[in-house]
């Protein structure tokens, strides 16, 4: 080694620290053990493949150090087909552009993912998933989740052969609260449900889950994949990034990985003074990474603090990389998680009585860090080797959309143009046939009753589908209705509106 060098090194303060720092076989290179007792660095280290499903956690250090941490293994796991689905508030993700020309970025409101959408699992299965979402975020109550678990049933019921939206959702919600049969107590509690999510959908960015989704979730996961949203509203990115977890445990698909930024907003630990309803709903987190696990799906999370993370998920995620931390609270976290000794006979010199394995999480410089993977009793520090294209500026919005319309199809991309081509697709979507059906009813037979409408289509849709369409027209004011006296008793009956004609006319052309 070169004297100066040498010197240089040996001049920074840093404690004297003894790690054991193993030889050990990678796929993805990380970079370079750091050699505490003669500062060298001479021994490549990284992951195995198998490691990724197994989780990954990057904490501490400075925002800017973290993503570059990040991009670098997000990078080395698709040299291995290992593709990432990421959920990005700082558009700084893209930058994987130009390393990976395969990943696909779709910007703020791009795209649409419908949480209601079961994708592979049965409505019975995704409910229960949906509801713990809820519930980890917001706090519910007993009776909360009793009103939220009957509207998601009740909407998958009233969609039967479409798939309901959040908005849906919200309707049923409204419709509870309304009923008489409420007491104040119960319609104040739903209107707190309805009141979160009537803020996701007021969100800027509710495009992204208000409506039918672009794409079969597990679409997302066939290229590195990064869904971009604005920093600003923690309530809708908390929301979205919970989602990605529920949608993964509800496709069949595997091998990739959830990459969550600002991970505490999933994974928020709980403190003594919390609502004991709050404990019990944290510990669905623990099913959900272990369910995860075992689906061979890996979840990749990032954080500024440990102690920010619930408690028992930390070891649930195997793979550890620490950059400076300066909180003892933090350091303890870390050093449980990594195996840490401070106080401890020497490695090298048995006269020593600490190892300063803790205290050395101080003084990591930047690129710096503690590495753990599952396979290894306890971590040591490494220098990770950033990309280059890292500290360049990322890609710009124009240059995201020009690229992403070459490289696929616009309707992955583009909602306006995957929409059906009448008003009447578009309102009722798979119910327009049947709307259809009535419309041309009452255009051939004016001022008929649902009793009469009933009658005439009972053989071909369900008279509760009728009643239900009936209602949900005249919403739309595709038709009106009125009470008209016969023989001294009235009775409702429904034309069609200018509206509802116009519509007819413009199905009907379509289809021939």
């Amino acid at each position: 080694m070169d004297l100066a060098d040498f010197m240089s090194k040996g001049l920074v303060v840093k404690p004297p620290a003894e790690f054991i720092s193993p030889s050990v076989d990678y796929d993805l290179l990380l970079g370079r053990v750091i050699e505490t007792e003669v500062y060298k660095e001479d021994v490549d280290v990284g992951l195995k493949v198998e490691h990724l499903h197994r989780g990954v956690m990057v904490a501490g250090g400075s925002q800017d150090e973290r993503n570059a941490t990040n991009l670098k293994i997000i990078f080395e796991a698709s040299k291995f087909s290992w593709n990432y689905l990421m959920v990005d508030t700082r558009n700084q993700l893209r930058k994987l552009v130009k390393l990976n020309p395969e990943t696909r970025v779709y910007p703020s409101k791009s795209i649409c993912i419908n949480p209601l959408d079961p994708e592979d699992s049965s409505i019975s299965e995704y409910i229960p998933l949906l509801l713990q979402l809820f519930q980890i975020l917001w706090n519910l109550t007993d009776r909360q989740s009793i009103c939220l678990s009957e509207a998601l049933r009740s909407v998958y019921e009233k969609y039967e052969n479409a798939t309901p939206t959040l908005e849906d959702l919200r309707n049923a919600l409204i419709t509870q609260s309304s009923s008489k049969l409420r007491s104040p107590q119960e319609r104040s509690e739903i209107e707190g449900v309805i009141r979160g999510i009537t803020e996701l959908l007021v969100s800027e960015e509710s495009p992204t889950i208000n409506g039918r989704s672009t794409m079969p979730f597990g679409d997302l996961t066939t290229n590195p994949t990064i869904i971009e949203i604005t920093s600003k509203d923690r309530h809708f990115s908390s929301f979205l990034k919970g989602l990605m977890i529920i949608k993964a445990l509800a496709t069949d698909t595997k091998r990739y990985s959830i990459f969550i930024d600002d991970a505490e907003e999933i994974f928020k630990n709980i403190r003594f003074g919390w609502k004991t309803q709050q404990v019990y709903f944290q510990e669905h987190l623990t099913g959900w990474v272990e369910s995860l696990k075992g689906m061979k799906v890996g979840l990749h999370i990032s954080t500024s603090l440990p102690r920010l993370i619930y408690d028992p998920v930390r070891p649930l995620i195997e793979t550890q990389i620490f950059h400076k931390l300066v909180s003892s609270e933090d350091i303890d976290a870390a050093g449980d998680l990594l195996g840490l000794e401070e106080h401890a006979p020497g490695i090298h010199s048995n006269k020593r009585e600490r190892l300063y394995q803790k205290t050395y999480l101080k003084y990591l410089k930047e690129g710096e860090a503690l590495f753990h993977r599952p396979d290894l009793p306890t971590g040591f520090p490494i220098k990770i080797h950033y990309l280059t294209p890292v500290s360049s500026m990322p890609p710009s919005d124009q240059e995201i959309k020009i690229r992403l319309q070459e490289l696929y199809p616009p309707q992955n991309i583009n909602l306006t143009e995957s929409l059906p081509s009448t008003m009447l697709e578009r309102d009722l979507k798979n119910e327009s046939e049947h709307a259809a059906e009535i419309l041309q009813l009452l255009h051939e037979y004016p001022q008929l009753s649902s009793t009469n409408i009933v009658l005439s289509l009972k053989i071909e849709v369900e008279p509760e589908k009728i009643r239900y369409l009936l209602e949900k027209l005249k919403e739309l004011e595709y038709i009106k209705e009125r009470l008209e006296i016969w023989k001294s008793k009235t009775k409702r009956v429904y034309s069609l509106t200018l509206k509802g004609e116009q519509a007819l006319k413009e199905y009907n052309e379509s289809k021939h």
